[in-house]
């Protein structure tokens, strides 16, 4: 199942990509800001934008020093477009990617959250899981914690 949701921030593209690394989730996600407590970066990275490259990995560690989400960055175009694939254990397993595509507009830039969840075998309590989960509810409001934060 595919979830697409998009807003337009007041912000040039350059100050919302510097909001889609991973370390910097916690600033606008409410989902993240509440049970992770740190990300764990596994490839080298040197300067801010090695969080972008293909191929970078990490964890975001939750509360009790576990693994919560694990993440590898598939596709990235500085500014543009970046996918994760995501890989979790227990509440979020079935979220298989997220896809950030930044598009300028007129004033400033129109970011689309394109998320991919895996189909459970749940029978009709996944389907009520899937559903709740995007219901998009959540999901438009980490989008406008996010635009509040790049429009302050």
């Amino acid at each position: 199942m595919i979830r697409t949701v998009s807003i337009e921030i007041r912000a040039p593209a350059e100050k919302v990509w510097e909001l889609l690394a991973l370390d910097k989730w916690t600033e606008w996600d409410e989902g993240t800001q509440k049970l992770v407590k740190r990300v764990d970066y596994h490839s080298d990275i040197h300067a801010p934008e090695d969080k972008y490259r293909v191929g970078t990995t990490a964890n975001l560690i939750d509360k009790n020093d576990k693994v919560y989400l694990a993440s590898e960055v598939t596709e990235s175009l500085e500014n543009a477009k970046l996918v994760y694939r995501l890989r979790a254990d227990g509440t979020h397993s079935f979220i298989k990617s997220q896809k950030f595509a930044l598009e300028p507009v007129e004033r400033g830039t129109k970011l689309t959250l394109v998320m991919d969840y895996e189909k459970l075998a749940w029978g009709i309590l996944g389907k009520a899981i899937i559903k709740s989960m995007t219901s998009g509810k959540g999901t438009e409001k980490q989008l406008e914690n996010l635009k509040n934060i790049l429009e302050k």
